[in-house]
């Protein structure tokens, strides 16, 4: 023990050089410099798999201590998720969210980094479809409006984005009932693999509420109809803001698939075991029909 605190930077020890007359440092390769050192010991690995052919042994899962999204490619996953969005604290394997868990909700109090987390989102989705985007009310996301496929919707939008999505909807149910009478056998889950993709990403549930008001009355399960049929809906929403009771609300808090960045409040959305599994800032609890994993999230980069 000293009465020094040591950096907390991986290998450092501490020598009470008062007692120590002879020190020895043994390496497992020759080191006369840094380069031929780390050379040496590149050579030596590859003796010692060339005289033990067979798998290898797992690594050692290490957390980076910076992550960003732009280093996802340095990770595997055991299933790909079709939206990566963290690293599993425990296996350090990509998590994400998958092929039909829509509606997905971002659950977190404000300044918890769901904005992060639809940047995040976006990046990996440009160019890839169709994405109906709404904003916060700082307009944080005003950037991606001239971006590959996005429809950034405003207050004035919304019955055209709506009446869209319904027009959508029905074609594709439509086009699923023709496809039967060539392949009675053919699932809707199969069907929707085959046609163009289609997100709606909503970075202010609250927002995106009032502005459904009046729509609602008209069709109050436009939203419910539109995940029916593959498109995929991921919407971000403060705990203590979604206290309506109009079919829109419920319906986005019955969700079984999303990420938690923070406490519930009274909402209870998703069961958490206890209090001290809420999550850290920088990580979140990825739900998948109820059950959840702790994950690392990234910033969000280019």
């Amino acid at each position: 023990k000293s009465t020094y605190e040591l950096p907390e930077i991986k290998g450092r020890a501490m020598v009470k050089m008062e007692t120590t007359n002879v020190m020895q440092m043994y390496t497992m390769a020759e080191c006369k410099n840094q380069i031929q050192y780390n050379q040496a010991i590149k050579d030596l690995i590859g003796q010692i798999i060339e005289q033990n052919p067979g798998d290898s042994a797992p690594r050692i899962p290490i957390l980076p201590e910076v992550f960003t999204s732009d280093m996802f490619f340095r990770f595997g996953a055991k299933i790909m998720p079709q939206i990566m969005l963290g690293l599993e604290l425990q296996d350090v394997t990509i998590k994400g969210i998958m092929q039909g868990q829509s509606p997905f909700l971002i659950l977190g109090e404000s300044a918890k980094g769901k904005t992060n987390i639809i940047g995040v989102i976006l990046n990996q989705l440009i160019g890839k479809g169709i994405i109906h985007l709404f904003d916060n009310k700082e307009m944080s996301l005003y950037a991606y409006k001239e971006k590959d496929g996005v429809e950034y919707v405003e207050q004035e939008d919304f019955n055209f984005f709506a009446d869209t999505l319904v027009k959508e909807g029905e074609m594709r149910r439509q086009g699923y009932k023709n496809a039967l009478t060539n392949n009675p056998r053919l699932s809707m889950k199969e069907y929707i693999k085959g046609l163009p993709q289609e997100y709606v990403v909503i970075d202010d549930g609250d927002i995106f509420i009032e502005w459904a008001g009046d729509y609602i009355k008209k069709n109050s399960n436009f939203m419910r109809e539109a995940t029916e049929v593959g498109i995929m809906v991921i919407i971000a929403v403060q705990p203590g803001k979604l206290k309506g009771f109009d079919e829109l609300s419920k319906w986005i808090k019955s969700a079984t698939n999303g990420l938690l960045l923070s406490g519930q409040g009274t909402l209870n959305v998703f069961p958490v075991a206890s209090m001290k599994e809420y999550p850290a800032m920088g990580d979140g609890l990825l739900f998948a029909d109820g059950s959840y994993v702790k994950i690392r999230l990234p910033k969000c980069g280019e």
